[in-house]
């Protein structure tokens, strides 16, 4: 059901009236959008980036810069201005850039840049970007510092109602986690139908925050990168803001609780300074937390359950749009405990509650409400299915696009399926960023919670319950009164360091065959050089609190350090065997992207994570990278980077019905849009075989149903992806036709690789019809590798089996030993498996 009966509110002024600095708004929006990620700014940059170098390409009196025009595939040269910068946005595979300096000069760059419409990046702010742009050069070419300009052209700002980054409090309470300034990342915002708003706070275990008016607007989170932070709502106004209202004081201090060293309030940096760089270990910090908070109950009343010592409390907050205002302690008492009360209480400093329960009552200063009116609330709706024409999938296959489902009122939502699972009866579960939690029952899309902030992961336990892993915490969520609503919010773990940064990802859960649960922790992105530690890297980095590690969590809660070394490990899952697989993004110290097996007290590569062993700080000359490179785990494969992957997600395992794949492991890549295989062998090799490409949005998470139908998470992450969409959820399944052709895998005997395929080649094959190169990729401090060591392998021989299922062919000579080697095996002749070429990959792990 799409609801349209919809209150429209004035119109804010336009953005065409007001004046701006292009040179900064073009600052802005290349970062925003992730251009940083792939181009490099500075000047004779060693990082080796996915598209090229920026500085001197946009100059005052523009140059020519060389390329490779994508219709006609021929050289040429063109004028770097304007003009080539709008069309490298537009549609940046119909010209390709040749390197001008590096290991690649003279050879042009992948087509793997996304295209940036002129509803995603305006005209305007691309003529933005271009003044920026002009800054990156020498003194006699670079343009001006700042550049006022009217903005001209831009959407007028949507009435709060119709912005689908305004959260509508209407007939119900709603609870929402969200990054805002003055909060923790792990405070919980409640808007109420009376017009009055609240946050309770981990960080103090107090509500903290009280305001009229608009709830929250995370339009911000749902922007770009995610670089700023959300905002209360429309016409909020603020009565008590970032105090602490009803604290608990530590009995041992006698100060009120503050567990900021895990939770500091955005944007934090000189706390989390302070204790990167302390003496207190993060690990002992945890054992002498004095407080802990345990989760909510969802309701028209919400419920707050933490603890002190072994002080037990239920804190309620209810208010009446007249200001009259309750709050309500439940639980159990081991001994008198004191509160540190706001003066907004008028109750003098200190409260102590000797029994309970036990109850204040005070007056909150009534300012006008506003709420919108006249908005109906539908938590479920049909879903609507149509072919995805341009996903490419082998014969055999067919590909479905399921179309999000709106938000609770009606409007587009940025739906971005980031952790799915299966009920055991067969209901599909979605965590996704920002839209909450839903299920696919059949074709029915259906909001059964909320309150989870860049929600990556997701387990349906047979108890009905969801372990759900989010940015704040792994929680366990409940329908306890059977009404379809998952209400009951259970910490299963907090025990690490959780900030406003857009990058510290909580990667999973996954289950592991012990019946614990285990996640991974992103490292940050950011410049403040004393609030990060980066380990000679430029951009990633650890804040310390477990940051690039991966944890273990026991279904009573019990969490410990599990693995170290983790940079950006966007996929986490529990193999067939058992054993647990995960997927790292190329970067500092990931020279390619890589697949692992994880296994406790493993060292993985990125150092920075080194600063949580004990007694490290940044500074310690025992974690400097040199000294732990050797002893970093080698990967089960390797992904060609900008050929297969850029930023790979999650692993999953066919279902015998998913074609001849049974039980192989499938993967996808956000950058790239594409789906492949991945066969690990021993000894460190495997074999890598393109899939399915096309999809709308950036491939991160992928689920089998039990009836073999492979559904594909995507999501744009905010700095779009190869499809073009910001989001999409896409199934593919066995259609009636015959299986195509595929590579069935490829396996090797000293300088003998056989092909092996799973129908019989037709036709003649001359010794030059298939080809092969390697190169060789090197982890080091500097983003990314250049391919190294670049051979091409002639075969002494091409030889087809005699049944035709395989194609066995000699190498006169093998790559380099003691590499990270991938061979690129590729053809013109053989069954296509990307676009219309054969192209398939071996990778041997040496270092």
């Amino acid at each position: 059901m799409r609801v349209t009966s919809l209150v429209f509110l004035t119109l804010l002024p336009l953005a065409a009236q007001q004046e701006v600095d292009l040179v900064k708004l073009g600052y802005d929006t290349f970062h925003a959008v992730g251009c940083a990620e792939c181009h490099s700014e500075a000047e004779n940059d060693p990082s080796v980036k996915t598209g090229p170098g920026l500085f001197g390409l946009f100059q005052k009196t523009p140059r020519k810069r060389a390329i490779i025009a994508g219709g006609e595939k021929h050289r040429q040269e063109v004028t770097a201005d304007l003009k080539y910068l709008t069309q490298s946005l537009r549609q940046p595979h119909a010209d390709l850039a040749i390197a001008e300096s590096g290991p690649t000069k003279g050879q042009a760059y992948l087509p793997v840049m996304p295209p940036y419409d002129g509803s995603f990046i305006s005209g305007f702010k691309t003529k933005a970007i271009y003044q920026y742009l002009l800054t990156l050069n020498e003194e006699d070419q670079r343009g001006p510092a700042k550049l006022l300009a009217q903005a001209k052209g831009e959407q007028a700002p949507l009435p709060a109602v119709r912005d689908p980054g305004e959260i509508l409090i209407t007939d119900r309470t709603r609870i929402y986690r969200a990054r805002i300034n003055g909060s923790s990342i792990r405070a919980a915002f409640v808007g109420t139908p009376s017009g009055l708003n609240y946050n309770f706070d981990p960080v103090s275990m107090s509500i903290e925050r009280i305001w009229w008016g608009g709830f929250i607007n995370i339009k911000e989170e749902q922007t770009g990168r995610g670089g700023k932070v959300s905002r209360l709502g429309q016409n909020a106004l603020e009565v008590h803001g970032a105090k602490p209202l009803l604290a608990p004081i530590d009995p041992t201090t006698q100060k009120p609780i503050d567990l900021s060293f895990k939770s500091p309030r955005s944007p934090g940096f000189d706390t989390i300074s302070k204790n990167l760089h302390g003496k207190a270990d993060f690990s002992d910090q945890l054992k002498a937390a004095p407080a802990h908070f345990h989760g909510y109950r969802h309701s028209e009343i919400p419920t707050f359950h933490f603890s002190v010592g072994e002080n037990k409390f239920n804190l309620q907050f209810t208010a009446t749009p007249a200001g009259k205002a309750t709050l309500s302690l439940t639980g159990t008492l081991a001994s008198p405990q004191d509160f540190q009360l706001s003066p907004l209480l008028q109750k003098g400093e200190t409260w102590t509650v000797k029994t309970l329960p036990a109850s204040l009552d005070f007056s909150i200063p009534v300012h006008q409400t506003w709420r919108p009116r006249g908005i109906a609330t539908v938590t479920s709706q049909k879903s609507k299915m149509q072919q995805a024409s341009k996903v490419r999938v082998p014969g055999g296959f067919r590909a479905i696009q399921i179309a999000a489902p709106t938000d609770l009122h009606g409007r587009e939502q940025l739906f971005e399926p980031m952790g799915m699972t299966f009920t055991k009866d067969g209901r599909l579960i979605v965590t996704t960023r920002t839209a909450g939690i839903w299920q696919l029952d059949k074709d029915v899309w259906r909001m059964i919670a909320e309150g989870t902030l860049d929600s990556l992961g997701v387990i349906a336990e047979d108890d009905g319950s969801l372990i759900v892993g989010h940015k704040p915490e792994l929680a366990r969520v409940r329908d306890t009164d059977g009404d379809g609503w998952f209400e009951t919010y259970e910490v299963l773990s907090s025990d690490f360091l959780a900030t406003a940064n857009y990058h510290e990802y909580l990667h999973g859960p996954t289950k592991g065959a012990d019946g614990n649960y285990y996640f991974q922790l992103n490292l940050a992105h950011h410049n403040k050089k004393e609030a990060i530690h980066k380990a000679n890297g430029k951009f990633m980095g650890a804040q310390g609190g477990y940051r690039g590690w991966a944890l273990k969590v026991t279904p009573q809660g019990v969490t410990t350090p599990f693995a170290s070394g983790l940079r950006s490990p966007a996929g986490l899952a529990t193999g067939p065997d058992g054993k647990l697989y995960y997927a790292e993004n190329q970067g500092e110290y990931v020279g390619t992207s890589k697949l692992f097996l994880l296994e406790e007290g493993k060292y993985y590569g990125h150092p920075s994570g080194l600063v949580d062993l004990p007694g490290m700080t940044p500074k310690s000359p025992q974690i400097h990278w040199r000294k732990f490179h050797d002893t970093k785990e080698k990967a089960i494969a390797l992904m060609a980077h900008s050929r297969l992957a850029n930023s790979p997600g999650s692993p999953s395992w066919a279902h015998q019905s998913f074609g001849a794949f049974n039980r192989e492991l499938f993967i996808g890549d956000q950058t790239l849009s594409n789906l492949f295989r991945i066969l690990p062998k021993a000894n460190h090799e495997a074999t890598v075989i393109p899939f399915a490409d096309g999809f709308p949005s950036g491939v991160m998470r992928l689920g089998f149903a039990k009836d073999g139908t492979l559904f594909v998470g995507q999501t744009g992450r905010g700095w779009r992806a190869r499809g073009g969409s910001e989001h999409a959820l896409v199934a593919i399944m066995r259609d009636a036709s015959p299986l195509s052709t595929q590579v069935a895998d490829i396996t090797r005997d000293g300088s003998t690789f056989t092909i092996h395929f799973t129908a019989p080649l037709e036709g003649t094959l001359e010794l030059g019809d298939l080809k092969a190169h390697s190169y060789s990729m090197l982890d080091r401090p500097n983003y990314g590798s250049s391919e190294n060591d670049k051979m091409e392998h002639p075969f002494t021989q091409v030889e087809k089996s005699a049944d035709n299922l395989s194609l066995k062919v000699t190498f006169e000579k093998l790559p380099v030993a003691g590499k990270n080697t991938i061979i690129r095996f590729h053809s013109g002749k053989l069954p296509a498996t990307k676009g219309n070429e054969f192209e398939v990959f071996y990778t041997l792990v040496n270092d």
